[in-house]
């Protein structure tokens, strides 16, 4: 038997950085349970991703702020000029929803907002959360179907199987229309997906390549562009090479 002296131990500021990140990550844990309870009794309390860690297992990697807020204000704007409700889905893009909801009383009253999402954590949002999990891309409530104007898709895995299962959920949730490009879709993927994404899955809803290159908070080795059917001021079509 090995002596005492022998035994692995970790070096002294291994483990006070191990403690510090533990105690930070279950303070984090302690304020989301506090804002899910005080978001449930105050509609309006104010939630901003700040309380929602990234879980790399899952593929979560949240947009930086600007991203968030440009492919949310896009994707909203006009909607309060607009005839009716407007139904707006986000589809595994949780952190341009929750910088759309930060301002919750700036939002027009005729927008339906939902984001379909597989970290329940989300249904601190309440009937705004819808779950979701890609491998089973028609298992959603049968009243959303065919209801949705506009959507922002952001499909966790870039694997044909992943982003094929998203679209097929993209279409299930498109309201009926004669021309698909009539219902705005924007699509946030790696760059190397694009073939799959412009010359199969959205051909017919007119998706393109786009100038806006979707940045995150932790920055990733893959290239991540826009792809959608409608230019802005934000972004603009041009050819991918």
């Amino acid at each position: 038997m090995a002596d005492s002296d022998d035994e692995l131990t970790l070096p002294t500021d291994t483990l006070s950085h191990l403690a510090t990140f533990l105690a930070e990550k279950e303070e984090r844990e302690r304020e989301f349970e506090r804002l899910k309870q005080q978001a449930q009794a105050e509609h309006d309390q104010r939630i901003t991703m700040e309380v929602f860690e990234e879980d790399w297992q899952h593929s979560q990697f949240w947009y930086n702020d600007d991203t968030a807020l440009t492919l949310g204000s896009e994707l909203i704007k006009g909607v309060a000029e607009q005839e009716g409700d407007v139904y707006v889905a986000i589809v595994a893009a949780p952190s341009a929803f929750v910088k759309l909801m930060e301002d919750r009383s700036a939002l027009p009253s005729n927008l339906k907002l939902f984001l379909f999402e597989f970290d329940r954590r989300f249904d601190v949002f309440g009937e705004q959360f819808v779950f979701y999990d890609f491998k089973e891309p028609f298992n959603l409530p049968i009243h959303l179907k065919g209801k949705f104007d506009r959507i922002l898709m952001d499909p966790p895995f870039l694997s044909e199987d992943c982003q094929t299962k998203v679209a097929l959920t993209a279409r299930w949730l498109s309201k009926p229309v004669a021309d698909p490009k009539d219902i705005k879709m924007a699509l946030s993927t790696g760059e190397r997906m694009g073939e799959l994404i412009l010359q199969k899955l959205y051909r017919n809803a007119g998706i393109k390549f786009t100038n806006f290159e979707i940045v995150h908070s932790r920055q990733l080795n893959n290239e991540f562009h826009l792809y959608a059917n409608w230019e802005t001021d934000s972004w603009k079509y041009i050819e991918k090479h």
